[in-house]
C-alpha cells in the first residue's frame, strides 16, 4: 500500500504533489449521531421526583392495603374490638450504572493546539455524562427481576410478570387459563418490590365473581399490589385495523385505572412504541384532530410527538420494544440517589504508574413505581408466554 492510500484511503485520485502541498478541509464541528429523545427523564425531572443524597440499606416505602372492617349495627349490639394491620412494606435495593474512559499522558499530549481537532480532554466530562443518560433510556422499560441484569433499575417491566395466562369466565366464575385470544386480562404472576402483585394475595374478593377483574367491584385489599396487564391485539379488543384495537384497549385501561380515586391514580400518561404510535394516528385520521399544539406537560418539554386520547398524553418512546405500551400515572414514579447528583463524576485521577487519566461518572439510584394498581401495561399475544 502506498503512503498515499495509506494517509487518505477515501481518496484514490490523490497524486503525491497534492498530498504533499493541500490539506482537506477539517471541520471542528461533531455530528451527534448517538442521541435520543427520551420522555420518561423529562417528565420525572421536570415533576420533582429525583431525589438526591438518600441513605440506608435499600428504599422502604409504607403501603396501605387495606381499610377497617366495617360491620352493621343496630345501635344496641356489643362491639367487637381487635387490633387490625392496615399496612405492608414495599423494598427495593440499590442498583447503578456507570461509564468510564481513561486518556493517556501522550494522548494529552499530542491533542492539543492546532493538532486538536476535538480537545478530547475538554470534552471527557461531558461525553461521559451524555452516554450515561442517553443509554439509561430504556432501563426505565427494564426488568430489574431478570436475572441477566442483577444491577439494572427495576424499570416497569419489573411490575408486569406473567406466566402465559389470561382470565375468563368458566361455569359463572372467573378462572385463569393458558393464553387464549378471546381474552383481554392477563393474569399478574409475579411481585414488586418484595409484594406479590397476584390477585387475592393478601385475601380480599371480587364481589361478582362472574365478572372479570378489573371489571365490576372488589375489596380495596384484593387487587391494592396488581396491575392491569391487557392483550391487545387478539379478539378480546374489537377492531379490524391495530389502531382501532389499540383504541380500544387503552380506553379500557385509562377507565378501569381511575377506579383509583387518589391522585396517583388517573393515567397521565400512555407510551407506545413507534408502530402503535402510527397505526393510532392512521384509525384516528379523517375522524377527528388529536394533534397537540400546546397545553400538555411533554409539549411545554419540547417535544412534538403529542396526541390527547381520553384526556391522556399519548406518545411514542424509542425504548418501548416494539408491540407494547404502557400507562401510568407520572407522580407515582420517582428516581431516588444516593448521590448528591443524578450523575456523579469520579476523577478525573492520573495514574502515575500507568500514565493515564481515568474519569468515571455513575448513579447510584434506583427507580420506583409507588404502586403498581396504578398502571396498565398492552402487550402483543405473541408475547404473553409462560
Amino acid at each position: 500500500m502506498t503512503d498515499t492510500a495509506r494517509i487518505l484511503p477515501f481518496d484514490f485520485n490523490v497524486t503525491a504533489r497534492k498530498l504533499q502541498t493541500t490539506l482537506p478541509q477539517i471541520l471542528s464541528e461533531v455530528q451527534e449521531n448517538c442521541m435520543r429523545n427520551y420522555q420518561m427523564l423529562a417528565l420525572i425531572q421536570s415533576r420533582g421526583n429525583i431525589s438526591f443524597g438518600n441513605h440506608g440499606l435499600g428504599l422502604n416505602w409504607k403501603v396501605k392495603y387495606r381499610n377497617h372492617r366495617v360491620q352493621g349495627s343496630n345501635g344496641e349490639n356489643p362491639r367487637n374490638f381487635s387490633q387490625q394491620n392496615l399496612y405492608q412494606t414495599a423494598r427495593l435495593d440499590w442498583r447503578g450504572y456507570e461509564v468510564t474512559d481513561t486518556i493517556s499522558k501522550r494522548e494529552i499530549q499530542q491533542n492539543r493546539g492546532e493538532a486538536a481537532i476535538i480537545n478530547v480532554m475538554e470534552e471527557f466530562e461531558t461525553n461521559l455524562k451524555k452516554s450515561i443518560e442517553q443509554e439509561l433510556g430504556p432501563q426505565f422499560y427494564n426488568d430489574g427481576y431478570d436475572s441477566a441484569y442483577p444491577n439494572y433499575w427495576h424499570g416497569l417491566n419489573s411490575m408486569y410478570r406473567q406466566a402465559g395466562q389470561t382470565f375468563h369466565i368458566n361455569g359463572g366464575v372467573m378462572t385463569a387459563r393458558s393464553r387464549n385470544d378471546a381474552d383481554k386480562v392477563i393474569v399478574p404472576a409475579g411481585s414488586y418490590a418484595e409484594l406479590s402483585c397476584v390477585l387475592g394475595a393478601f385475601s380480599g374478593t371480587q364481589h361478582d365473581p362472574s365478572v372479570i377483574w378489573p371489571e365490576g367491584t372488589a375489596d380495596a385489599h384484593y387487587d391494592f399490589w396488581s396491575p392491569l396487564m391487557l392483550q391487545w391485539d387478539k379478539a378480546g379488543f374489537t377492531g379490524t385495523t391495530d389502531g382501532e384495537k389499540l383504541k380500544n384497549a387503552m380506553r379500557f385501561g385509562i377507565t378501569h385505572a381511575m377506579r383509583n380515586v387518589d391522585r396517583t391514580g388517573p393515567i397521565t400518561n400512555v407510551w407506545t412504541d413507534r408502530s402503535n404510535y402510527i397505526a393510532l394516528k392512521d384509525f384516528y385520521e379523517g375522524k377527528q384532530t388529536l394533534e397537540v399544539t400546546a397545553g400538555t406537560q411533554l409539549y411545554e418539554l419540547g417535544f412534538r410527538n403529542v396526541i390527547v386520547f381520553d384526556g391522556v398524553e399519548v406518545s411514542f418512546e424509542n425504548a418501548v420494544p416494539t408491540g407494547f405500551a404502557y400507562g401510568m400515572n407520572m407522580d407515582s414514579v420517582e428516581i431516588r440517589c444516593l448521590d448528591d447528583e443524578l450523575f456523579a463524576m469520579d476523577g478525573p485521577t492520573y495514574d502515575m504508574d500507568l500514565k493515564l487519566m481515568k474519569a468515571a461518572v455513575e448513579t447510584n439510584s434506583n427507580m420506583l413505581c409507588r404502586s403498581p394498581r396504578n398502571t396498565f401495561f398492552l402487550a402483543p399475544a405473541s408475547a404473553v408466554t409462560a
